[in-house]
């Protein structure tokens, strides 16, 4: 994969809504590249037509996805995880 990607990468759902046309969806993704982590919380709205996905909609924070994405992964060192670094 591209060295973009996260080297971890969690989904946690938070909540639940649905209904037999749409489903609101409240999670949390968790990532780390190198020493940086982001977590982000986010809604997705998606909508559902013969009991398949039409149109799924994102809502997050996506200044600090872009921010994690760009920056250079540094990579953790001992030094770096107790902060003397």
């Amino acid at each position: 994969m591209g060295e973009d990607q996260m080297e971890d990468y969690a989904l946690e759902f938070t909540d639940m809504l649905a209904s037999d046309e749409r489903v609101a969806t409240v999670a949390r993704t968790r990532g780390r590249r190198g020493d940086r982590t982001l977590v982000n919380d986010f809604v997705q709205l998606t909508k559902i037509h013969d009991r398949r996905i039409v149109v799924p909609w994102n809502y997050w924070e996506q200044r600090a996805v872009v921010e994690f994405m760009t920056s250079p992964a540094v990579a953790a060192t001992p030094d770096r995880a107790l902060g003397t670094a």
